[in-house]
């Protein structure tokens, strides 16, 4: 190269000469102090470069190895992490739904085993403290069902003012309610219970559950009108709970309905579930607090009051029931326009 000619410092350089590599070095030469010429080495580095280029591809092979095998250690670990975690977090689901007797297989590492254990004994605590409650309530309300008849009994009995006997035996009833209400949440809170299905004709289902709701609903001069009732819709469940389920939801729908007002009642059959569809011409219900209804004890502050002799437990009862068979309930309503209440339930063949 040019560049190495006519240099008065050593030098060296290395070029690319077509695909080869060639190492140049120059040395001035001098006689007598003064400048002879220059003494030029070259060497051909093709060994070289061949080892470079073979030391680069292991490098690459190796730190493509490497790679992978953190790679599959990250999994491995990760997994080993989020197994257990993953377990706590479909536990902790479960027990949000209602399922409290929850147990997480125990493993992984140190800090992961000590917060299954914790998590274990946790949801025993409360699955035990659970059964207490439901024991407790179970107990109370079937220690006051005596008392309660035999205090009813005495009123029915007794002389003097009428409409004070009379308001008297209306809070019997009222506290009669609430405990057969907290005796059944007992029973449908218990994990064992089982019910006992055959095929009901939604028909002959609702015509029993509107033979004690017609009365009430004849003397506030309220109609009910019973849509399509030729549909011939089936569905499988324990009659005596359906029943419960659907008088709840028809005597709030009278309950909360105004003198001469109406409630509609509709069955519809579609993808694989009968709809039972009841809607009233009450106050209805904010749309912020629909999402609550169903839960106990709660009681939307528009028309739902103390006033009605309601307890909250109503709606509650109805939703323990409706999941227990596998259904959904659902809740619609517009201000001033009453509350519609949709039961879906699994549709069932026609009883042969």
């Amino acid at each position: 190269p040019e560049n190495l000619t006519n240099q008065d410092l050593p030098m060296a350089q290395i070029y690319t000469a077509g695909n080869r590599w060639v190492a140049y070095a120059t040395v001035p030469l001098t006689i007598s102090g003064r400048p002879a010429g220059s003494l030029l080495l070259i060497r051909d580095l093709e060994a070289v470069k061949k080892e470079f280029y073979e030391l680069r591809k292991r490098l690459w092979i190796t730190g493509t190895l490497l790679a992978l095998t953190f790679t599959l250690l990250g999994i491995l670990v990760a997994g080993s992490l989020s197994r257990p975690l993953e377990a706590i977090t479909r536990a902790a689901s479960d027990m949000q739904a209602g399922k409290l007797q929850q147990s997480v297989p125990v493993e992984g590492y140190l800090e992961i085993t000590r917060l299954t254990e914790a998590f274990n004994d946790m949801t025993a605590r409360v699955a035990e403290l659970d059964e207490q409650r439901r024991a407790f309530v179970a107990d109370a309300a079937h220690e006051l069902r005596t008392p309660l008849a035999a205090l009813k009994a005495l009123a029915e009995g007794m002389e003097g003012d009428q409409e004070e006997l009379k308001g008297f035996i209306r809070q019997i009833d009222r506290l009669t309610r609430l405990v057969n209400n907290l005796l059944t949440l007992a029973r449908l809170d218990n994990p064992q219970l089982k019910i006992n299905p055959v095929s009901i004709r939604v028909i002959d289902l609702l015509d029993e559950v509107l033979w004690p709701i017609k009365p009430i609903a004849v003397k506030k001069d309220i109609d009910i009108i019973f849509r399509n009732q030729k549909t011939q819709a089936w569905v499988l469940g324990d009659p005596d709970l359906l029943n419960r389920a659907l008088v709840n939801v028809l005597d709030n729908a009278v309950r909360y309905t105004p003198e001469g007002g109406r409630v509609s009642i509709a069955v519809q059959a579609e993808g694989g579930f009968v709809h039972i569809i009841t809607e009233d011409t009450g106050l209805g219900v904010p749309e912020e607090t629909l999402s609550k209804l169903g839960t106990r004890f709660y009681r939307p502050s528009v028309s739902r009051d103390r006033r009605t002799g309601g307890s909250g437990l109503g709606l509650s009862i109805v939703q323990q029931i409706i999941k227990l068979h596998g259904g959904r309930l659902s809740f619609n309503s517009a201000p001033v326009k009453g509350l519609n209440v949709k039961i879906s339930l699994p549709q069932a063949p026609p009883e042969l």
